[in-house]
């Protein structure tokens, strides 16, 4: 792949495309820099939970956090628990987990009349 075809949004990848994860880890990385989360989100389907957790495993955990906070909530939970207990850890330190249950228990609790 060209420098200049890089720099473009990165193009559609087919389950059947082998990418290395130092490629997704890119991908990512360049996905959170422009704050697409489109692109994260296809990221995350096409490569599977697994890869796109090794893909963000390589930041650093700020980098992480926001890359989380760019998927749909339901989403947000799985790809935390694909990341390596260390990262969990470091994150929990970010509050992006207390931050997460705080407004799922918000959004449910009743209004007052």
């Amino acid at each position: 792949m060209r420098i200049s075809e890089r720099s473009q949004a990165f193009p559609s990848l087919g389950k059947e495309t082998s990418m290395p994860n130092q490629d997704v880890s890119l991908a990512l990385r360049r996905a959170i820099a422009g704050r697409r989360a489109s692109e994260l989100r296809q990221l995350l389907d096409e490569r599977g939970l697994v890869t796109f957790a090794n893909g963000l495993a390589h930041w650093s955990p700020r980098v992480i956090a926001d890359a989380v906070t760019l998927l749909p909530v339901e989403r947000q939970a799985a790809v935390l628990r694909h990341l390596p207990s260390r990262l969990r850890d470091q994150l929990g330190h970010l509050d992006l987990l207390s931050v997460r249950r705080k407004e799922t228990f918000t959004s449910c609790t009743p209004r007052a009349w």
